[in-house]
């Protein structure tokens, strides 16, 4: 394909604070650059037809064709997403610079012609209502050439990855960090759930359920037809504006649903104005309140404050331009909003830390909202634990089916842990603040460590309701017998040697491993030791391995008998205190070998001490007690020899 030549077009040049998609170069005719690369934004082209009004249609509008293979019934909610997105070109003196129309039926042209961007409509048996927003820019300027949106005709089958992903965590060992990191890598590239890869559709899918569940119960089944058809048709919106915005240029911002608190996206006159997140180049889940609070909007009915100043970054006319270093001034002039808090920004990289603790930030992450996820995680436990006493006493009323009641009952059971994910990324984190030298003086840092007294809140929340889950997971032997298989998975479960029932233990063990991987990582360990030498009064290591004995082991000073689960969770919890006194990696901290060999010295002393309240305790007992004296016994071996 021959590169379209349009000498009229200016590029623009990128600023990390605002998130586009870049073309980037190395540039050696200039002997004596700053910087190694060239690096200008992916944008349109868009001039206003008449440059002296203060708004204007452009010269040529970004246009965008529905695939005439899309339902009927859903071609209005996806032209709804496309359109939401003049409003932000509005404001920069564009009158209509984004249009829609649909495919007439009678058209000649295919949509795989480059002259046209389409909105596809695939039928197919792999993903869900997939969203994905490619483009194509010239590789010299940045200028987007084309761009499509591909939706996913078929809503089942999202569940795969979550399901592989558990199978490869129930299959994991403490000291196998490095295995389980490969795998989980390869996952993640086999899904196309990696860096600049949209993933919204199919990430969200566990989410959105169990939203609709809230709904549905909430409304007590009551108008269901209406309820899900809303849903659908808010989804897909909700899908396409995201989409579409990849198509203008933007990459995702995960930091934006901090932009506002839980109050305030709680009014449904704030959000018609703000939207419920800053951004809808977020992951944004549906906006769901606890039972008994007020309820607001569900979804976006808007575009973000975020989403404004990024379009007005990328597609702001400036007076007097005739190349891209003379809109230098303007462009800094118009970045330097970044510091309002409506306006900050975080990507992939900076999200991907619920698999593998590389990004930092806790305020950037996937499927929260809220000033604070560590808040708006305690509100998902406790909208998972209303939800189990409902789906408990009401869902058999509504005549479902047990399998339907299994499947709910597993979406809730996600729900509940997630708020332990979310805090999590708490533990060893910083806030990261993407600034300018100049931008000191707003006394902010680049990097700032999460304070003390956040970090303890967050693991006490870990310990809480994912360490003594067994408080908050009982259920009935009545209901545990409604939980009926589904048959339809029995060839996947059979092959990967998985259970048809549904494991409780199993998958609140794997949680709570889940957890322990990431405290007890290196990374996290040895972001701890640096973070002391930042403050005196951080959050240190010898915290993290204190609060988790005390939160894993509290039978001991409380004398109380131990449950299964918490008998599994202590095997646990030796494994992989064992494994980082024992294991030879170079990139587990010495202090960390220390304090290892300290708490499981303190421990095996505190096992020896508690009278067993049953056969079951007395065997678990001394089988932690043997374990750790022949890990200690070893490194007095090894250090001989």
């Amino acid at each position: 394909v021959e590169i379209p030549e349009n000498k009229n077009y200016i590029p623009r040049f990128y600023d990390n604070r605002i998130g586009y998609f870049t073309t980037s170069f190395k540039n050696y005719s200039i002997p004596d650059r700053k910087t190694e690369y060239t690096t200008y934004i992916n944008r349109w082209d868009l001039k206003k037809k008449n440059e002296f009004e203060s708004i204007s249609e452009p010269v040529k509008p970004i246009v965008y064709w529905i695939d005439r293979a899309t339902p009927v019934e859903y071609r209005d909610a996806i032209i709804k997403g496309v359109l939401m997105w003049n409003k932000a070109f509005e404001n920069i003196g564009f009158k209509n610079a984004v249009r829609c129309y649909v495919q007439p039926d009678t058209a000649t042209w295919d949509i795989e012609d480059i002259r046209y961007n389409v909105i596809r409509w695939q039928s197919s048996s792999s993903g869900g209502l997939a969203g994905v927003g490619p483009s194509i820019a010239n590789p010299f300027t940045g200028e987007l050439i084309n761009a499509s949106v591909l939706l996913n005709s078929e809503i089942a089958g999202f569940l795969r990855f979550e399901k592989d992903l558990a199978e490869i965590i129930r299959m994991s060992k403490p000291g196998e960090i490095k295995e389980t990191e490969n795998k989980i890598h390869k996952l993640f590239e086999k899904s196309g759930k990696g860096k600049h890869i949209c993933s919204y559709a199919s990430s969200s899918q566990i989410i959105m359920r169990n939203s609709l569940i809230k709904v549905l119960t909430d409304n007590e089944f009551q108008n269901e037809d209406i309820i899900l058809k809303q849903f659908i048709n808010n989804y897909l919106t909700d899908l396409v504006v995201h989409e579409v915005g990849h198509t203008l240029g933007l990459r995702h911002n995960f930091k934006s649903s901090t932009a506002y608190t839980l109050e305030q996206i709680r009014d449904s006159n704030f959000t018609k104005i703000n939207s419920i997140s800053s951004s809808v180049m977020d992951y944004n889940p549906l906006n769901i309140s606890q039972s008994g609070l007020s309820q607001g909007e569900y979804w976006s009915s808007t575009i973000g404050n975020y989403d404004m100043f990024a379009i007005e970054y990328g597609y702001k006319i400036f007076p007097n331009v005739k190349s891209p270093e003379d809109e230098i001034p303007f462009l800094l002039a118009v970045a330097s909003k970044s510091s309002d808090p409506y306006n900050r920004f975080g990507t992939d990289e900076d999200a991907y830390d619920m698999f593998y603790p590389t990004s930092l930030d806790p305020l950037t992450q996937i499927f929260d909202l809220g000033s604070s996820p560590l808040q708006y995680g305690k509100e998902q436990i406790n909208i998972s634990l209303d939800l189990f006493n409902k789906i408990q006493n009401y869902f058999p009323q509504y005549d479902r089916s047990y399998t339907q009641l299994t499947g709910v009952f597993k979406s809730v059971l996600y729900g509940y842990f997630s708020g332990s994910n979310f805090a999590s990324k708490y533990i060893g984190g910083a806030y990261i603040n993407r600034m300018k030298s100049g931008d000191l003086s707003q006394n902010r840092y680049p990097y700032e460590p999460v304070p003390y007294s956040e970090q303890l809140d967050a693991l006490n929340l870990i310990i809480e309701y994912n360490f003594n889950a067994d408080k908050y997971l009982n259920f009935s032997p009545e209901f545990l017998k409604q939980l009926q298989p589904n048959s339809e998975d029995y060839n996947s479960l059979y092959m990967s040697g998985g259970r048809m029932d549904v494991a409780l233990d199993e998958i609140i063990l794997n949680q709570q491993k889940w957890i322990l991987w990431r405290l007890f990582h290196p990374i996290i360990m040895g972001r701890l030791i640096d973070q002391e030498k930042i403050s005196s009064s951080a959050f240190t290591l010898e915290n993290l391995f204190d609060s988790i004995k005390n939160g894993v082991w509290s039978e001991l000073k409380t004398n109380q008998p131990i449950s299964v689960r918490r008998r599994n969770l202590q095997k646990a919890y030796i494994d992989y205190v064992i494994n980082i006194l024992l294991k030879s990696d170079s990139e587990i901290p010495e202090e960390s070998r220390s304090l290892a060999y300290l708490y499981l010295t303190n421990l095996r002393k505190e096992i020896n001490s508690k009278k067993p309240s049953d056969i079951y305790e007395d065997f678990h007992l001394k089988e932690c007690s043997s374990r750790i004296e022949k890990a200690i016994n070893s490194v007095f071996i090894d250090s001989v020899k």
